[in-house]
């Protein structure tokens, strides 16, 4: 089988959550970034809308200090607005106050909106009471905006509004811009879990390396990577149990060895006796048919006094031959 590297293994798993991640990211920017820019557009012109409200109900909006205030925050927020004060009959008596220079475009669509000749494209984002706001394409230029129209509870009618095309732009800076910083961070990631993987998996190899060579009964390998963790704590087991193998094999071969001079010696012994046996058998048989042959010519009475003497002496003799013998065995049954 196989086998698969685990630093292999690592670098692939965080490479593919890495991968993961910012595809996640840039999936959520593509279908929620521009949604989120409009309806923080929308709360920007709900606080321009409130501004331009209580600087006409205090007839200040001329005043220096809050048309200025006014003017840094349309151009902060990249908004156009107009106010039209059409309270009196006379149209040619209408009062403006805007901060564009092309005044009439915004007039005419703020004028489409009260005709409600401008309000068949688009689509309604906020309705209210006063006030609503709107994504359309102005026909001639093609371009998207979001405009807030609506009128002051004074009578004074106003439009708000702002290219789409620059959130749009911006949506599209974001998404090239996260791919970038993505794919650079794909590649540092990369590199540091090489790098950090070879470190964790080094002592993981040297422990298999140690295991193998213990496997072959090779006990001198030890593990040598240190360290206050988890790993080299296991390698300071294996390190103890290496040296306990090795005794344990080395007072089992020890005690094998004892045991094998044991069998041979036993079986040493057991020749021994056998010999021993053999030749007790054939010295116990020379005796007994001395003492039988001499005992028979004795009793036949064919024997004189002194032949008697002579074949009782040889009896003795081969009596205490069997006897030394006999004493020999009882010696041999005493040491098994």
């Amino acid at each position: 089988m196989k086998k698969q590297s685990i630093k292999r293994q690592m670098i692939a798993v965080f490479i593919c959550m890495i991968v993961c991640m910012i595809g996640a990211m840039w999936i959520t920017n593509v279908r929620f970034l521009e949604p989120y820019y409009v309806r923080n557009k929308q709360t920007e012109f709900i606080k321009m809308y409130k501004e331009l409200r209580t600087a006409v109900k205090k007839d200040n909006i001329t005043d220096n200090t809050v048309s200025n205030r006014i003017q840094k925050m349309a151009e902060k927020n990249n908004i156009s607005f107009l106010v039209l004060d059409n309270r009196n009959s006379d149209s040619d008596d209408v009062s403006i106050i805007t901060n564009v220079h092309d005044k009439d475009l915004l007039r005419k669509q703020l004028m489409g909106y009260l005709l409600n000749q401008a309000q068949k494209n688009g689509k309604v984002l906020l309705k209210k009471k006063n006030y609503q706001i709107r994504q359309t394409k102005e026909p001639w230029t093609q371009t998207e905006y979001i405009e807030m129209w609506g009128t002051f509870s004074d009578g004074e009618t106003f439009l708000i509004r702002s290219p789409l095309e620059s959130i749009k732009e911006s949506v599209q800076l974001s998404n090239r811009f996260l791919l970038y910083i993505g794919a650079t961070a794909l590649i540092i990631c990369a590199i540091l879990v090489w790098f950090f993987s070879k470190r964790l998996t080094a002592p993981v190899r040297e422990l298999a390396t140690l295991s193998e060579k213990m496997a072959n009964q090779d006990f001198e390998a030890k593990y040598t990577g240190g360290g206050p963790s988890e790993i080299a704590e296991l390698g300071e087991n294996f390190n103890q149990m290496s040296w306990k193998l090795e005794r344990s094999i080395s007072d089992l071969k020890s005690a094998n060895n004892n045991l094998q001079k044991d069998i041979e010696q036993k079986e040493k012994l057991e020749q021994m006796r056998n010999d021993f046996l053999g030749n007790v058998s054939h010295e116990l048989k020379t005796p007994l048919t001395a003492i039988s042959g001499y005992a028979e010519l004795i009793a036949s009475g064919m024997t004189g006094g002194e032949d008697t003497a002579h074949f009782a002496n040889e009896i003795h003799k081969s009596a205490e031959r069997l006897q030394a013998l006999i004493n020999d065995i009882i010696k041999l049954s005493e040491l098994d």
